[in-house]
């Protein structure tokens, strides 16, 4: 959208009629409240708002369209991280299979750099698609070599209390019970 014709969607104070007024426009001074969803004011003559006014179905479907410019352009700048992160994976796995062609283990300085451009720009999209959706911040996700050492053992609950603890006396565990006999017992009737 060019800057001549970027708009703003105005309303009055009690947000029953909108407006929809070009940024370049130049209001005279009066007494009609408007303001901005952001919470932008300014008073002007109402009569010169009114060429500007629309239905709040046409404000609606206006603000649609706005949200749907924001979306495309997030998209489009998506599609062109991603087709270079595409074009970037094939030359490394290109580097790669030469690599093993020729015997090499490690891999060379280009496609560590390679790497961690890769990784670089997985960042900025992530960065951009949170703030073009307005999600929350979450703190990136570590890469692998910088993720916390595992627990040495899993929490198990609360711990058994020991027997200096207890207040009943110690006392040697019982010998496991024998399994049921399935001979019938002696007298019992056949």
């Amino acid at each position: 959208m060019s800057a001549e014709k970027a708009s703003t969607l105005w309303s009055d104070a009690a947000r029953a009629r909108r407006f929809i007024i070009p940024d370049a426009a130049e209001l005279p001074p009066g007494g009609f409240a408007l303001r901005t969803s952001t919470g932008r004011e300014r008073a002007v003559d109402e009569a010169a708002v009114l060429p500007f006014e629309v239905t709040k179905e046409e404000a609606q479907a206006w603000v649609k369209a706005q949200l749907g410019g924001v979306l495309g352009e997030v998209r489009g700048k998506a599609v062109g991280v991603v087709e270079r992160l595409r074009q970037r994976t094939a030359e490394m796995r290109e580097e790669n299979r030469r690599a093993w062609a020729q015997g090499v283990q490690e891999p060379s300085d280009e496609v560590r750099r390679a790497a961690g451009h890769v990784l670089d720009g997985l960042r900025d999209l992530e960065q951009a698609l949170r703030r073009a959706t307005g999600a929350a911040a979450s703190p990136p996700a570590r890469p692998a070599e910088e993720a916390p050492p595992a627990a040495a053992e899993p929490d198990r609950g609360p711990a058994a209390p020991n027997a200096a603890e207890s207040s009943e006396p110690a006392s040697t565990p019982a010998e496991p019970a024998s399994p049921p006999s399935t001979n019938p017992a002696p007298g019992a009737g056949a």
